[in-house]
């Protein structure tokens, strides 16, 4: 079990921090084509928007993170953040849509456009720190150098998404590019699933309580 944490637990947490990096450091790739496609929208709504989203993820963390750390094992954070994050990036881009020249309705697709950033934030306060944590637990010894390549994962994250974003932007709708931009981000979330709490050898609530290692598929996986 010694070899486990760096086997799986590692490159699932680097993988998960790196969606996050896209997830966090992506809102600029958004600006250009959201203004073009999408004019009747004000040029403001997109940074609004996001910061609306890091507001939503610093009370939702304040106020229930210490909850979640206790009653919430990490692979059922991911699964709910990855669903939020998807359904919120769904209708980020159902928003730009409705605010195209063609329906222009940008009365809607403006609320619609906020909505969906309330639900990213929760979508990223329930992935952070479940999954976070418990990667630097498994760690104890560790720990500066778990956070360094926790770091470089956000990093790599961020700057892929935003070289790569503004091309597949010349190529795709905006309204497509926020659902492929929230498809990829779960898909590196996803890796949170591989996480196992509480780590090796440390005591951590009863199964009961805790939903300890998750469904039997994927305690069967981390055999």
């Amino acid at each position: 079990m010694a070899s486990l944490r760096w086997r799986r637990v590692l490159p699932a947490s680097v993988l998960s921090m790196t969606g996050y990096g896209m997830y966090v450091y992506g809102a600029s790739t958004f600006i250009a084509p959201v203004s073009d496609q999408a004019p009747d929208l004000p040029l403001s709504t997109i940074p609004y928007a996001f910061a609306l989203r890091s507001t939503i993820f610093a009370v939702f963390n304040l106020s229930f993170g210490a909850s979640m750390l206790q009653r919430v094992p990490p692979w059922r954070s991911a699964v709910v953040a990855c669903t939020l994050i998807i359904l919120g990036c769904a209708c980020a881009g159902g928003s730009v849509a409705l605010s195209s020249p063609t329906p222009g309705l940008p009365e809607l697709g403006q609320p619609l456009i906020f909505a969906s950033f309330v639900i990213c934030g929760i979508a990223s306060a329930v992935f952070y720190l479940p999954v976070y944590t418990p990667c630097l637990a498994w760690f104890p010894d560790r720990k500066g150098i778990v956070a360094g390549c926790i770091g470089v994962g956000q990093a790599v994250g961020g700057m892929t998404w935003n070289a790569t974003g503004p091309l597949i932007s010349q190529h795709l709708a905006a309204s497509t590019v926020f659902v492929l931009y929230g498809v990829l981000v779960a898909a590196c979330w996803s890796a949170g699933l591989l996480i196992q709490w509480p780590p090796s050898g440390q005591t951590g609530p009863p199964p009961a309580h805790h939903g300890a290692d998750g469904p039997d598929w994927l305690r069967t996986l981390m055999l």
